[in-house]
């Protein structure tokens, strides 16, 4: 090996992997949220995707890839709590954590 970073092809993961490393780190990822003061999101994810979603009450929401949910308890808040929202994580550990802070 040179000293170069070899990249691995994306058809060499599997959604087991994929699975695997979300799993590992999902409470690290969780902690990230934990004070609901994540930078990246607070400030510049959560305002633009508001922005563009414009005004949710009443509305049926799929949260993709919801991770621990922060992102749907901020709709929630938004909404006053009218609004559906489902969540949808392949990590089951992220899933659990979400759950837990309902």
């Amino acid at each position: 090996m040179t000293g170069k970073r070899e990249l691995c092809s994306p058809d060499s993961i599997g959604n087991k992997d994929i699975k695997d490393s979300w799993d590992g780190a999902a409470d690290e990822f969780a902690d990230l949220f934990a004070d609901d003061d994540e930078f990246y999101h607070k400030h510049i994810i959560n305002p633009c995707l508001f922005d563009l979603l414009g005004n949710i009450e009443g509305k049926t929401i799929l949260d993709l890839a919801c991770g621990e949910g922060h992102f749907s308890r901020r709709l929630a808040e938004r909404a006053k709590g009218n609004i559906q929202i489902t969540g949808v994580d392949i990590s089951e550990n992220l899933i659990k954590i979400s759950q837990g802070k309902e």
